[in-house]
């Protein structure tokens, strides 16, 4: 165990090494986006907002102490992040006013000024005779064409969700000078979040979203959307039950049958990391994941070779051994959760009824793995290749243009459909009977779980009711 004398000098290390760089960073002159140049245009200055985002990220990764202290620095360049990149807000007084308070910034913006010139002199001797690449850079994992726009504000998300988890896990820690970000910020960050899914990759800035305009754009801004939204979700950050709605949830759930390889494949494999608490998710403690998350399991088996096979997973992508992985982590985590509600169970009888009770009623509900079913069939429910024999939700379910008029094929898609269906249900229920072994006695109370379920309950599509009370709040 560390003492408090070698705290305090790692922390002054810290911020000697750390301290200069966030200074730098932050100054004036490179917290700003000049206009439609630095969304359309390939030059420097475009391409360093994005580096700047990425940089400021990693400090406030690796030195939250340093990034959350240093003369609210770390604050300018959170709200620059939020307002000016992502939401496109313009902050130019405020920008003045820190040039004045913020000492030494004069000379810094006169420094960058000397670098922009130099570097706008190289680039004007070395480009001459070429054509401008109209702000689109190579994209490092399909080859596909990502504009700076799209770059910048993948970049600001990076750095909003790093600062969150970095403040919660160094405040888990007492580490001194630490305050975590307001609840209207975290609200904020997971309302745009989602956004940014709902509809369908655009950013939320209007400004930005004429350039985003490519599937690529579109498709990389989906993917870092659903992956930060996963690591919010962290379960040793505990923000997942106050701050995912479950309009939110829902809206995560589309990157699991993402049409984009790259979109489904990160989702898969972040989750995947998620529910055992791997990668970054590893904390040396294992924490009980969410069953909301979980249950997006049964969105993460891939379609069989077909025409119809594929339609009838919602045309998602086939990611091969991604969809493996993810299978053999949810045996892992269904374990993991079964221990886990085993021994909180038996604390809670030696406790007496109330303890009793409180199992029963609270803890229950968040640790037997089979709570997770509900959450499944939900999200189920209101998949629109999903097939249904009728009812109320049938008319929102399928959709009529992929229906076939004629009747040729309805027999073949209403196969594969119902054929996807089972596959999508046996991914969760299987290893909930398998992982119990030759002793499984939870068949029963699984049919019983889904028929009480099928004949009792209405399902809320819940993306709907948000997007309905959005309107009446307009109105």
């Amino acid at each position: 165990t560390s003492s408090p004398a070698s705290d305090e000098a790692a922390l002054r290390k810290e911020r000697e090494v750390f301290e200069p760089l966030l200074k730098a960073l932050t100054s004036p002159s490179r917290m700003k986006i000049d206009g439609k140049r630095s969304s359309s245009s390939g030059g420097g200055g475009a391409k360093r907002v994005v580096s700047i985002l990425s940089a400021l990220a990693a400090v406030a990764e690796f030195a939250p102490s340093t990034f959350c202290a240093s003369n609210g620095r770390g604050e300018r360049a959170i709200k620059f992040a939020l307002e000016s990149v992502l939401l496109g807000r313009s902050h130019s007084d405020e920008s003045d006013s820190d040039s004045a308070n913020d000492g030494g910034s004069d000379a810094e913006s006169s420094d960058d000024e000397d670098e922009s010139a130099s570097a706008s002199k190289s680039r004007r001797r070395s480009s001459n005779g070429r054509r401008r690449n109209s702000g689109r850079v190579k994209g490092s994992s399909n080859d596909a064409n990502v504009s700076l726009a799209a770059l910048r504000a993948c970049a600001a998300i990076e750095l909003l969700v790093a600062h969150i988890r970095a403040t919660a896990d160094a405040r888990s820690k007492s580490v001194s000078g630490i305050q975590s970000p307001a609840t209207d910020h975290i609200k904020t960050v997971f309302a745009t979040l989602e956004q940014i899914l709902r509809d369908s990759g655009l950013p939320p800035s209007s400004r930005d979203r004429r350039y985003c305009t490519s599937s690529a754009d579109r498709a990389s801004l989906r993917q870092c959307a659903a992956v930060n939204l996963l690591r919010l979700c962290d379960p040793y950050l505990q923000l997942e039950s106050r701050f995912l709605s479950n309009a939110c949830w829902q809206a995560l759930s589309g990157a699991f049958v993402d049409e984009e390889k790259t979109v489904r494949e990160m989702a898969i494999e972040e989750l995947s990391h998620l529910i055992v608490g791997s990668g970054k998710y590893n904390h040396g403690n294992i924490f009980a994941p969410s069953l909301r998350l979980l249950s997006l399991l049964v969105l993460c088996p891939d379609a069989d070779h077909g025409r119809n096979s594929v339609a009838a997973s919602g045309n998602a992508a086939i990611v091969g051994k991604k969809a493996e992985l993810i299978k053999k982590s949810a045996s892992n985590c269904i374990i993991s959760l079964r221990n886990c509600s085993e021994q909180v169970h038996a604390q809670c009888l030696a406790q007496g009824k109330a303890g009793e009770t409180y199992f029963e009623n609270e803890l229950k509900l968040k640790l037997m793995p089979e709570c997770a079913v509900p959450y499944a069939l939900h999200l189920l429910s209101f998949r629109r290749e999903t097939p249904c024999i009728g009812g109320a939700n049938h008319e929102e379910t399928i959709d009529e243009e992929d229906s076939d008029v004629d009747g040729t094929n309805t027999v073949a898609q209403n196969g594969a459909q119902q054929k996807m269906l089972r596959k999508r249900l046996k991914w969760l229920l299987e290893p909930l009977i398998q992982t119990l072994g030759d002793s499984a006695n939870n068949i029963s109370f699984l049919l019983r779980m889904v028929d009480l379920l099928g004949s009792r309950y209405q399902p809320t599509d819940v993306l709907r009711s948000a997007a309905a009370r959005k309107m009446d709040g307009e109105d």
